[in-house]
């Protein structure tokens, strides 16, 4: 999944653009060897990012947190299920005029249905976590992907971080409460758009495109000489397509909206 992300964003991310993996399995980028900077995790550090509350997510802001203090330039982070399908250059043009970007606005907490949502609104509602009120419009957002800009990266994933440890220290239920931090902290600058005309998640058709992805770099590996050549071989439009299948949601899915 990481690497044919990877490929993606080298299609279509400015010629400036710097790739960082951050990992505990860099033998799996190889392929990617000359395009993408692999930042190994040890079992100390990755044990020292989940904090005293040993929450495993807390590892994803994090590892954002430790580029955002160490590489220059606006920050974009992708999980590996995702892939860029459209030219970054207007996403970082409005970067430059400080927006921060999610995937999508998923739902207000406050009227979202699934159990585990309405047991976090529960638990939150009206208290504060990093600073940031949770209040009857707050909003839940997918971090899939979040980008912010060079400024305010570091205050914003701060907060995030402080939201987190808050909650865990709260004990509210652990499901994505990195998430919901993630998406107090940039809801607060009044600035968050949904950056989902320039990124697919396929983590509701994750079979199909696995599939997809395993076929299609079984033909790399035999035919492309090269990454470039990989790249190149990209077709965008039948990606989309492939997305637009219906996914088929597994028995766990279905429970969880029960």
């Amino acid at each position: 999944m990481t690497n044919f992300s990877l490929l993606s964003l080298r299609k279509y991310a400015p010629a400036n653009s710097r790739f960082l993996i951050y990992t505990d399995k860099p033998e799996y980028y190889n392929f990617l060897s000359s395009i993408v900077e692999l930042r190994p995790l040890g079992k100390e550090r990755m044990q020292d990012w989940k904090g005293p509350h040993d929450f495993l997510w807390r590892i994803k802001i994090m590892a954002m947190l430790d580029s955002a203090q160490n590489d220059p330039g606006h920050l974009v982070y992708l999980d590996g299920d995702t892939f860029a399908k459209a030219d970054l250059a207007p996403m970082v043009e409005e970067l430059d005029k400080g927006t921060c970007f999610m995937h999508v606005k998923e739902s207000l907490l406050s009227e979202d249905k699934a159990k585990h949502k309405c047991l976090m609104w529960k638990q939150t509602k009206n208290k504060e976590f990093g600073g940031m009120l949770v209040q009857k419009e707050s909003a839940m957002w997918n971090a899939g992907i979040v980008a912010l800009d060079e400024k305010s990266k570091i205050e914003l994933l701060q907060k995030a971080l402080q939201s987190t440890d808050g909650m865990c220290e709260a004990d509210v239920t652990k499901w994505l409460i990195e998430q919901f931090s993630l998406s107090q902290a940039l809801a607060s600058t009044g600035k968050l758009k949904p950056a989902d005309q320039w990124f697919a998640h396929y983590w509701g058709n994750k079979e199909e495109l696995l599939q997809a992805i395993n076929n299609f770099f079984t033909k790399t590996l035999k035919q492309m000489h090269s990454i470039d050549e990989a790249i190149a071989s990209i077709d965008i439009n039948a990606w989309k397509k492939l997305l637009e299948s219906k996914p088929k949601k597994t028995f766990f899915q279905k429970l969880l909206r029960k």
